[in-house]
């Protein structure tokens, strides 16, 4: 909302800075922890995609259809 910015389409996201991404996140973080009574620890790779991929292929093999 801030910058009259709401979401909708055609409009430009605007800047976000990276330090206000990181609190953003953190906040997230917690409050998943406060929710789910388990710690969470974000990932750090640097191929987030890949890591992803790895993960669905491993559900699918658990649960028998991949």
């Amino acid at each position: 909302m801030e910058n009259g910015f709401s979401g909708k389409e055609g409009q430009t996201i605007p800047h976000i800075p990276t330090n206000f991404q990181w609190e953003v996140s953190a906040r997230y973080l917690e409050l998943m922890e406060l929710l789910t009574g388990k710690t969470i620890v974000a990932a750090t790779d640097a191929d987030p995609l890949k890591r992803i991929e790895q993960n669905c292929l491993a559900f699918l093999n658990e649960v028998g259809v991949g």
